[in-house]
Order: structure tokens, then sequence, then C-alpha cells
């Protein structure tokens, strides 16, 4: 059998039809309940399970173009091409499994690259003391505090790091600043850096997949939105935090990035 008999008889079989039509009723239905809903933690949900659909696609792509190869004739290829093709998957399979491993350790340690090394905040000071005081609020004791140069900026760095920049709080008032470290807190206590590392390595893994760049900056997005509903919440509004937004933002600082949410609808959230 020819390859592409092989491959023909493979795509139009029942078997491999009913399979890819799952793959589409079940992505179908994602977008359904991600359109319908409006909470934050079931739409990152939906997003992670939506991520994971996509990475399943192509690694049941990629075994049927394994498998097509061995149904066709094997002297079609000759040997060296067989002993290729298999040098080649092997390697795919352990180079993915060795970098998504590799993404979620990464998670844990990160630092923020864009920001200076800056001076670790002294014990007893007003800053570290706040927030250790919000950290155990929030169950992560033992948080640090790296106080850096220039524009406002906060950052929050796995495991239990927070970065924040002299110009921040400059333009701060207390409230305000307490609303900025919690949401920064909530970035770590709800493991946001893990997963941007795993969905990053999924982008080096699959870049040529669109449906998973825009999984990435909806999440990213969705993840502001929930560190913004959470800050509120222990804060009993979210006034100061919507307040310290608009500052930062009449100050210079602008989103890191396309992915995060714009300020318009931050605000209107926090405030509704």
């Amino acid at each position: 059998m020819g390859s592409l008999e092989a491959l023909q008889m493979y795509w139009t079989s029942a078997a491999t039809l009913a399979v890819l039509s799952a793959f589409s009723l079940v992505g179908l239905s994602i977008v359904v309940a991600f359109r319908r809903t409006r909470q934050t933690s079931r739409r990152l949900r939906l997003l992670r399970a939506a991520v994971l659909l996509s990475v399943g696609f192509w690694i049941f792509v990629a075994a049927s173009l394994v498998l097509c190869f061995f149904l066709a004739d094997p002297v079609e290829y000759g040997p060296a091409t067989a002993k290729a093709v298999a040098i080649l998957s092997i390697a795919l399979a352990l180079g993915t499994a060795s970098v998504v491993s590799w993404a979620i350790a990464r998670g844990v340690p990160a630092r923020a690259r864009d920001l200076p090394a800056g001076g670790w905040v002294a014990d007893g000071h007003p800053l570290g003391a706040l927030a250790s005081r919000l950290g155990t609020d929030v169950g992560l004791p033992g948080v640090r505090v790296r106080v850096v140069d220039g524009p406002p900026a906060a950052v929050a760095e796995p495991p239990d790091t927070l970065v924040v920049s002299r110009g921040l709080l400059a333009v701060l008032t207390d409230e305000e600043l307490e609303a900025v470290l919690l949401h920064e807190l909530c970035h770590l206590t709800e493991s946001d850096g893990p997963e941007k590392a795993f969905t990053a390595a999924i982008l080096r893994v699959l870049p040529f997949d669109p449906f998973v760049h825009l999984l990435d900056r909806a999440s990213h997005r969705e993840r502001e939105f929930r560190a913004d509903e959470l800050a509120a919440k222990r804060m009993g509004g979210g006034a100061a935090l919507a307040s310290a937004l608009v500052k930062l933002a009449d100050a210079g600082m602008r989103a890191r990035s396309r992915r995060h949410p714009l300020l318009e609808d931050r605000v209107a959230r926090l405030l509704a």
C-alpha cells in the first residue's frame, strides 16, 4: 500500500472521522459555555480545557501520521527514511516532554526580567510588615518584598516575592498600595506563574497553532480579572484598586503586553 493510499484510507475511516467529530463537538461546547458564563474562575477552567484539547488534537494528528507511515509499504520509503522518521518521532516526543517539564519547574522560581534587581526590604520596614500581614491573610506567610528603581510597577514573582518600584510607592496612597499588593498576592496564591509557564511551553511546541495564541491571551486577561476580583473582595470593594489603576495609567504605567485587559474594562468591573 502506498503512502497516499494509507493516508486516504485512514483519514476517511469511520473511526478517524468519529474522533475528529468528537474534537469538534467538545471544542464547540467549550466555546458556548465560555460565552455564556461570566464567572472568571469558570472561564479560566474552560480555557485550560481548550488548551488541553488543542494539545490533544495535535498529538492525535502526529500519532495518526506515524501510524499511516507504518501502514504504508516500507519499500516505498527505504530503511534510511524509516530510521529517520523513527528517530525524529522519538526526539519530538522527548523534546515536548522536556520543554513542558522545564516550563512548569521554571514557573516556580520565576523572576521579572524587565525589572532591575533592586534590594530586599529589611525586617520591620512598614512595606515589609504590610506585605507580611496581607500574605498571612491570603494564606501565604513569609512573603518577601523587593524594591527597585524606575517608573510605577508591581510584579509577583513565584513562589513568594513581590516586586514594587519606588515610582509606585510615590504615587499611591496607603489604601491603594494595599489593594495593588493584594492583587499581586492573588497571582501567587492562584498559581498563575506556573500556569503561564506551561502555556508558554505549549506555544513553543505549537507556535503554528493560532488557537493556542488566542487562548493564551484570553487566559492572561481572565487571570487579571480574577486577581482584581479577589483583591476587591478582600478590600470590601474595588474603589481603591480602581483608583490605583487610574493613577498608574496617568503616571505612565501601561499594560505590559496586549494580553492584558484594557484599563477601562478593569475599572468598570471593579466599580460595577
